[in-house]
């Protein structure tokens, strides 16, 4: 998730993922072919209201946006009616030197609130791959693995995947 969403910001991304997870379904594709998130959130960023403004979306062409695009501005506009003057996202000088200004975006707290562990989403250190290559080999269960590491089973598998113990 991009840090750099506001609290706002994130609450419009979020409605911008349920619309896309609609119209997977409706489809039958997986959301990522709809939009990536990484679209998702200069959306939110940027807040198109207009054909223009939405196709300098990174990752928003001329199809996409012919066959998505006023259905996810539809979105903005009714957000930002219901939010006038809003701010999406932070530069790093709207940070506040004493740690984080209070309407940037809390991964943590995101986390807890939609059940997730709270180290979902964070880097992987050298240390921790060295721990949970250890754990694996000493016959560890992944979810218990998950609670050591505070993250999601998931995520432990998708590591040692990548580590080469699992297929």
């Amino acid at each position: 998730m991009n840090e750099s969403l506001t609290k706002v910001g994130h609450e419009l991304f979020e409605q911008l993922r349920q619309l896309r997870l609609a119209l997977a379904r409706e489809e039958g594709l997986p959301p990522y072919i709809i939009f990536s998130d990484k679209t998702l959130i200069d959306m939110s960023v940027k807040l198109p209201c207009d054909k223009e403004a939405m196709l300098n979306v990174s990752g928003i062409g001329e199809v996409k946006y012919e066959k998505y695009g006023k259905s996810f501005m539809e979105i903005v506009k009714d957000f930002m009616c219901g939010h006038p003057n809003v701010v999406t996202s932070t530069e790093p000088e709207d940070v506040i030197l004493a740690g984080k200004a209070e309407n940037v975006f809390d991964k943590v707290d995101y986390n807890r609130k939609h059940n997730k562990p709270d180290g979902a989403g964070r880097s992987w250190s050298d240390n921790e791959d060295k721990q949970l290559d250890e754990e694996y080999n000493s016959g560890m269960e992944i979810s218990n693995i998950a609670k050591v590491h505070s993250r999601t089973r998931g995520a432990i598998r998708s590591r040692l995947k990548k580590h080469g113990f699992i297929e």
